[in-house]
């Protein structure tokens, strides 16, 4: 907690030194509209507004391999078009493995592109650390760790953002294989 306190005051007084305003112009207008269109689609999930399709795996919270408990969710949520087409807007996976769980979000634009993630993993103790990657087309536009922006090129990162970005496309290829025939007549 002390660690954290401090970490935030730091952090203050960089925003007053000058520092932060610059990187915060820097991520443009683009995360702005993202984190929108992203508390736009968590409304819209909050108000029931928008269609939902869940996989569900050890429902019953059974003991994996007599050692620990294991389920995961998907939840992939979108909207269906006047001429019966999906539009994927989010896709949820949740895992618990033994009281550890661990979040993964896509969310994507009206054309089904990539334009932001965020993983939430359990940290060294008991914390979790939050890594939101917004995109633009092709490119990475920003990386946030616990909401500091850190420099994405190292290869810790750059292999990561790929796994990120082929875990979308998977989800991505599993809903488009699979809507069809929840949408079929």
């Amino acid at each position: 907690m002390m660690l954290r306190t401090s970490l935030l005051f730091h952090i203050g007084i960089l925003c007053l030194g000058g520092m932060f305003p610059r990187i915060l112009s820097a991520q443009n207008t683009e995360v702005i509209r993202i984190n929108e269109l992203y508390a736009q689609t968590r409304e819209k999930i909050d108000q029931q507004a928008i269609f939902r399709c869940d996989f569900r795996f050890n429902l019953g919270n059974h003991q994996w391999n007599h050692s620990t408990v294991h389920n995961r969710q998907e939840s992939y949520f979108y909207e269906v078009s006047p001429s019966q087409e999906a539009h994927l807007k989010l896709i949820q996976i949740e895992r618990d493995s033994a009281g550890h769980i661990y979040q993964l979000e896509f969310l994507l634009d009206p054309l089904g592109n990539l334009i932001y993630s965020r993983e939430s993993r359990p940290a060294a103790e008991g914390t979790y650390r939050d890594m939101k990657t917004y995109f633009r087309g092709a490119s990475l536009s920003l990386v946030l760790e616990d909401d500091i922006q850190i420099k994405s090129s190292t290869l810790f990162y750059s292999q990561k953002i790929n796994y990120l970005r082929q875990s979308a496309a998977f989800y991505q290829a599993k809903f488009e294989d699979y809507i069809p025939r929840i949408l079929a007549p």
